[in-house]
């Protein structure tokens, strides 16, 4: 099963060889090599030259212009690809040489699988290891349920490349993908897992490179990341694959987010952030009726399984078949 390990780089001469040599010597084998260069203004040409020779190199494609958008690049390169599957290996990263043979073991272990990544190591400016994901076992989840448990909460898969995955499924990712600067991942994930389920791998087999400067770390210390995340929930919720109650539910989360760091933000993101909200909903007074609504789910939620662990620990164990009965039947 050949993969096609698509490189999008911009200015990261720095490390690109350490990316480049990280994908060469994998032990899985079968697979080809697209480097993406998106008009890069330091020396990466001449280290992606350097690399023009070698058998693994199918296509380099350097861009006269700015793309405006590393997203743009992942649909070129989607285009040009010739592999069933489809790894991301961002420019600034690296990984373990196990990498594709753990991911593509467990896709092939699964024909229903479309998507699979491992755990990650987030590093910093100087390769220090700031945190680490993890899972307890190597599982497999149904895509409808990876989105409505774990996906709608957050961009799970934080790191492209940390995954593989299936090239048809994502040729159906709406174009739209192009519009994000920071969502565009999570805009992703969430039409790839719509057509099959997801495999994850407990081993932390990628380097993902998180710096200091970075636009992701400016979105969130200005709030940006709030007001993309409900432009993209918009833009799902118009899909209409999923229920807009669990759409809700993770506008829900944000605002909860939103709330305890807003403090952080100067006013003026701040009210940016607000409108957000509120044009997600229809308005202010649609989105406050939505905060309600919410509320009271929760609170009702929690009194009824208070109620339901009370009378379980308060019953001689021969009635608990007739509470159940009598708590169900007002469910």
């Amino acid at each position: 099963m050949k993969v096609s390990v698509i490189v999008p780089n911009y200015n990261h001469e720095k490390f690109l060889k350490r990316r480049i040599e990280s994908i060469l010597t994998q032990t899985y084998e079968d697979f080809e090599i697209i480097i993406l260069d998106d008009c890069s203004t330091d020396e990466s040409r001449e280290i992606i030259e350097f690399y023009r020779s070698n058998p693994k190199i199918s296509e380099i494609i350097f861009n006269e212009t700015n793309s405006g958008s590393v997203f743009r690049q992942w649909l070129k390169g989607l285009q040009i690809a010739k592999g069933e599957l489809i790894w991301m290996a961002e420019s600034d990263d690296w990984c373990e040489n196990n990498f594709l043979e753990v991911l593509v073991n467990g896709i092939e272990k699964n024909p229903a699988c479309v998507v699979a990544f491992s755990q990650s190591y987030c590093i910093g400016n100087n390769n220090e290891i700031k945190w680490q994901s993890r899972h307890p076992k190597p599982e497999y989840i149904k895509g409808n349920f990876f989105f409505k448990e774990r996906l709608v909460y957050g961009c799970t898969i934080f790191n492209a490349s940390m995954a593989i995955f299936k090239k048809e499924a994502a040729l159906r990712v709406p174009a739209e993908l192009t519009k994000f600067k920071l969502c565009g991942d999570w805009f992703f994930w969430i039409n790839i897992v719509r057509h099959g389920d997801v495999f994850i791998s407990d081993k932390v087999l990628n380097y993902y490179r998180r710096a200091d400067n970075s636009l992701t770390e400016k979105a969130y210390a200005t709030g940006y990341n709030f007001i993309e995340e409900l432009n993209m929930f918009q833009l799902i919720k118009a899909q209409k694959k999923e229920r807009v109650s669990i759409i809700n539910d993770s506008v829900f989360n944000r605002y909860n987010s939103f709330q305890r760091r807003k403090n952080k933000f100067s006013q003026k993101e701040a009210r940016l952030v607000f409108d957000a909200f509120y044009h997600f909903s229809g308005g202010y007074f649609l989105f406050k009726i939505l905060l309600l609504n919410k509320r009271i789910n929760l609170l009702v939620r929690k009194i009824r399984l208070r109620i339901k662990v009370t009378f379980q620990n308060s019953r001689p164990s021969k009635l608990k078949p007739l509470e159940d009965r009598l708590f169900n039947s007002c469910s």
